[in-house]
């Protein structure tokens, strides 16, 4: 009866082991489908930072273009008005010249 117990008591825990092994397999299984989920995941979140990223530079060419453009047009502006200014005189004279034959 002595000898029994002692293994008894090694195949308690001998299943016990077992028992451990099997749940630490069945975690690192479940972590290796985690940690490729978010490598997953990274990849897809660095695919749209680099459209962001190229969506913005477009946005800031965009930017840039129209700041040029209406930087133009205020400066043909600002001469149409000086050249108005120049010809406006002579319109007038020529108005009232008209107005008196």
């Amino acid at each position: 009866m002595t000898l029994i117990q002692p293994r008894d008591a090694s195949e308690r825990e001998q299943q016990d082991l077992q028992s451990r092994l099997d749940t630490s397999e069945a975690i690192v299984v479940s972590l290796k489908q985690q940690v490729s989920q978010l490598a997953s995941d990274i990849a897809s979140h660095s695919r749209q930072l680099q459209e962001f990223r190229a969506d913005l530079n477009e946005a800031n060419n965009r930017a840039d273009t129209a700041e040029e453009s209406q930087r133009n047009l205020q400066m043909e502006s600002s001469a149409l008005l000086s050249e108005w200014e120049e010809v406006r005189p002579k319109l007038v004279e020529l108005s009232d010249k008209n107005a008196e034959d």
